[in-house]
């Protein structure tokens, strides 16, 4: 359930469209790595001008 994130889980709408944004100071995964698009994150900031077109 989203209510496990607690308050590291923010939901928001741009355009239109939900936006999911999660805060942590790492992310595990099932299988213990994590994928390559983690590995370099771009800053929010520019996250935010691509979801805003």
């Amino acid at each position: 359930m989203f209510s496990d994130f607690g308050e590291s889980l923010h939901i928001a709408k741009v355009n239109g469209r939900y936006v999911i944004v999660i805060e942590g100071d790492a992310f595990t995964f099932e299988k213990g790595g994590s994928p390559v698009e983690f590995l370099k994150p771009e800053p929010l900031d520019e996250v935010l001008k691509k979801i805003g077109r």
